[in-house]
């Protein structure tokens, strides 16, 4: 029996072959009107999951310090935004499964495809709304993602919540070549960029590949002359190992500590120009760049994944009659995002070692996704 509205019939040709148009059909608006609650739907779940997740951790972490409920509120509001970041996709993926595994389930699958339209062209509001859940999804984690967590890093302080203030970096280590064509490597346990002080440091001046002078102190501190440290010793190697101690001493290293700083945000709460800032940074101090190169590509390859989602999610559909179920549609996507992170976290850990191109180790899993998706439309064509 064909449960079909008969005005979709205004989407075959009376040859029986579906005409492309460049416009939204019927047909687009029939199956999209499906896909958009369903992804309505998707979004709330995995919103409710993610974010109640966020609102337990918080509240055991500020719970005991006496923290207003606003506040918590308040910090929970600045996380939202990464949440979406990753719900967006995973919410296209259940979406398409349950909208296009109802379809199928009322054989209306079956009736379009009788009457002449391909499961290609059934699949074309998914792949667009696929495309736009990518837009909306890079836009959130290139503008709302920096700025929510810059606000949530400068909230902490004020309940108290870590003892580190967002101003405070540790584990400092860079290099700097001098005029004369020695190469300085300064490591810091601690960088305070408010008071542009540097504590417990240590510089290796070298040259040739050799270590000709170590200086050792308890604290430099940033003048417009370069770094002046304080309280410290100085061994210089080419003299024989020669040891002095001085109460202050300058060196012209010309990095302010902010050029020195590193990130307080991870790069996921990170825009692309900050991640590639960083990276250059980086390369300057001589530190390994490729975990962040890998990060960079994946904050493009992350956002398109709802678009492979939405290509393998009518894939899913077609292949299980009972998709349109939603715990059976539900099942579905979670088994599919579980396979999906796994890919990810094994092809960026390759990345990181060097065994991948970064470029290949965040794109591979949505690659995958889609070829796979595409696979198994291909064959119900």
């Amino acid at each position: 029996m064909d449960s079909r509205p008969r005005s979709l019939d205004a989407a075959v040709t009376a040859s029986g072959t579906a005409r492309w148009k460049p416009w939204p059909t019927l047909l687009d608006r029939y199956v999209g009107a499906e896909l958009l609650a369903a992804v309505g739907f998707g979004l709330a779940v995995f919103g409710a999951l993610l974010v109640g997740n966020e609102f337990f951790y918080l509240g055991r972490l500020l719970m005991d310090r006496g923290v207003p409920a606003e506040v918590l509120l308040e910090l929970l509001a600045y996380r939202t935004p990464y949440v979406l970041f990753f719900c967006v996709p995973m919410a296209t993926l259940l979406g398409t499964i349950l909208a296009y595994g109802r379809l199928r389930e009322a054989r209306e699958l079956e009736a379009m495809q009788t009457g002449g339209v391909s499961l290609a062209r059934i699949a074309v509001p998914a792949v667009v709304l696929g495309a736009a859940a990518t837009v909306v999804t890079f836009w959130v984690g290139e503008v709302l993602v920096p700025a929510a967590a810059q606000r949530y890093i400068d909230v902490l302080p004020r309940v108290g919540a870590s003892a580190v203030r967002s101003s405070v970096r540790h584990g400092i280590l860079f290099r700097e070549r001098t005029p004369e064509g020695a190469v300085l490597v300064v490591a810091a346990d601690r960088l305070d960029l408010e008071a542009g002080t540097l504590e417990g440091v240590t510089v290796q001046e070298q040259r040739d590949g050799r270590v000709v002078r170590v200086v050792e102190a308890e604290r430099a501190r940033w003048t417009e002359q370069g770094w002046s440290f304080e309280r410290g010793r100085m061994v210089s190697v080419e003299e024989g190992a020669v040891l002095s101690e001085f109460q202050r001493m300058l060196l012209r290293i010309p990095r302010t500590p902010a050029e020195i700083a590193p990130p307080a945000r991870s790069s996921g709460e990170m825009s692309t120009w900050e991640i590639r800032a960083e990276v250059e940074r980086r390369r300057r101090s001589g530190q390994p760049t490729r975990g962040l190169e890998v990060d960079w590509h994946g904050k493009f390859a992350l956002p398109a994944a709802a678009l492979a989602f939405s290509v393998l999610g009518v894939g899913l559909a077609v292949a299980r009659r009972e998709a349109g179920r939603r715990g059976m549609g539900f099942g579905l996507a979670v088994v599919a995002i579980l396979t999906y992170y796994v890919l990810i976290t094994a092809t960026t850990l390759l990345g990181q070692a060097g065994r991948m191109p970064p470029w290949l180790a965040a794109w591979t899993p949505n690659l995958l996704a889609t070829a796979c998706g595409a696979w198994i439309v291909w064959r119900h064509r």
